[in-house]
Parts: structure tokens; C-alpha cells; sequence
């Protein structure tokens, strides 16, 4: 009888450890598709950051040819001024 009532001592010792053990089990189960979700939100925000990386390395290179259409421009410009003079010197201006 006193075996038995160690038995149950024990028994009732370990049951609030046992009830925890389930809960956190349960916590787990409905903790694993929000994990899932992270996971593929971390996939994404990985996705995106890379797709900003390459947007960045397109503006830059926008930015070169931006300016090289603006050098080339400037070119331009100071070459129609100087045809504008040359044709001025012409008798007629250069007109038809």
C-alpha cells in the first residue's frame, strides 16, 4: 500500500509537468505554419532586396548615360553654334 501511494505521489508530482509538456506541444503544432509563413516571407524580403539591388545598379547606369547624353548635348550645341557662325559669314546667310 505505501508503494502505492508513492506511485501516486509521484504520479501527481509529475502531472503538472506532463499537463505543461502538452500545452508547449500544442504551441509547437500552431507554431509551425506561422513558421512556414515566416520562412517564405524571409524568402521574399530576400527576393526584394535583391531586385533593389539590381534597380540600383540600372539607375547608376542611367545616370552614366544621362550624362553622357548631356556632355554630348553640350557638344552639339557648341557645334550648332559654330555652324551658325560659319553660315552667318556666307553671302545669303547661308540661305536657299
Amino acid at each position: 500500500m505505501a508503494t502505492l501511494a508513492a506511485a501516486r505521489g509521484v504520479f501527481d508530482a509529475f502531472a503538472p509537468i506532463v499537463d505543461r509538456a502538452q500545452q508547449l506541444g500544442a504551441l509547437i503544432d500552431r507554431l509551425g505554419p506561422a513558421l512556414d509563413d515566416l520562412s517564405e516571407l524571409l524568402v521574399a524580403a530576400r527576393q526584394i532586396a535583391e531586385s533593389a539591388e539590381r534597380i540600383a545598379v540600372s539607375a547608376q547606369g542611367i545616370d552614366g548615360s544621362a550624362a553622357i547624353i548631356a556632355r554630348d548635348a553640350e557638344v552639339l550645341a557648341r557645334d550648332a553654334g559654330r555652324l551658325a557662325r560659319f553660315t552667318d559669314r556666307i553671302p545669303g546667310g547661308g540661305k536657299r
